[in-house]
């Protein structure tokens, strides 16, 4: 990326119809961030809870304090998801495990706000020490949040409505998050994403479906588009450092 001025990507959408691109400015995607953790305890018969400490029950506690964090720790003008995806423990019906696992996401839309997550997670999986357990909880940096500049995307949408013929619709923020954003923010004037509809008509396959399919005139399009935003970008530039000429 030495020397990127600025990037321009753009994702097929089965839920856009084909000749439809949807972007904006600012913020676009969440950025996300993994965790694991594992939550020890003392293994003991099913029969003599007494005798250990319980892992599942505290595993409980701290996923209740995981899934308050966006509604009572975060202000609610303020985006953000907290989700646990795996949790595994125990061998047997009859016996306490020693420890459960947790997987999970964490997902927001500003620096002060995923740094407040990052504290109120780790806040939650204390609980384990306060009920008897241990726990170890590691947070992964993932994704920034994807960010477009206003005038990257003021480009892209004029290139896009010359190929399509239609404007461009205003994007929802999307919670899902993107690689695409490790570019924007690493270019020097940033750059911009977009949707572009790829939906065959009737088809209710979505993304990730493993027959997964699109109407393949999209692909032609986003090519023009993306040839398009290249050729009068740098042709802007050229103007800039040469001069117009006479």
């Amino acid at each position: 990326m030495a020397g990127v001025e600025a990037v321009f990507g753009l994702h097929v959408d089965t839920g856009l119809p084909v000749g439809q691109l949807h972007t904006r400015p600012g913020p676009f995607m969440a950025a996300v961030d993994p965790f694991q953790a594992t939550i020890r305890g003392v293994s003991a018969h099913g029969a003599y809870p007494h005798k250990g400490v319980d892992p599942i029950a505290i595993s409980a506690q701290v996923l209740n304090a995981l899934y308050a964090i966006p509604s009572r720790r975060i202000s609610p003008l303020e985006p953000c998801v907290v989700t646990v995806g795996t949790i595994h423990g125990g061998t047997a019906n009859n016996i306490i495990p020693g420890e459960v696992t947790m997987t999970g996401t964490i997902r927001s839309f500003s620096p002060v706000v995923r740094q407040t997550l990052w504290e109120e997670v780790r806040r939650a999986f204390a609980l384990a020490e306060t009920l008897g357990g241990r726990a170890a909880l590691k947070i992964e940096e993932g994704y920034p949040i994807l960010e477009n500049a206003p005038e990257m995307v003021a480009l892209l949408r004029e290139v896009a409505h010359g190929v399509l013929g239609q404007e461009s619709d205003d994007a929802d923020l999307e919670t899902g998050s993107e690689d695409f954003s490790m570019l924007i923010q690493a270019a020097g004037r940033g750059g911009a994403f977009a949707w572009l509809g790829g939906a065959i008509a009737g088809d209710k396959r979505t993304h990730h479906h493993p027959r997964f399919d699109v109407d393949e005139r999209c692909l032609s399009q986003g090519a023009a588009i993306l040839a398009g935003v290249a050729y009068r970008y740098l042709s802007a530039a050229c103007e800039v450092k040469i001069g117009r000429p006479s």
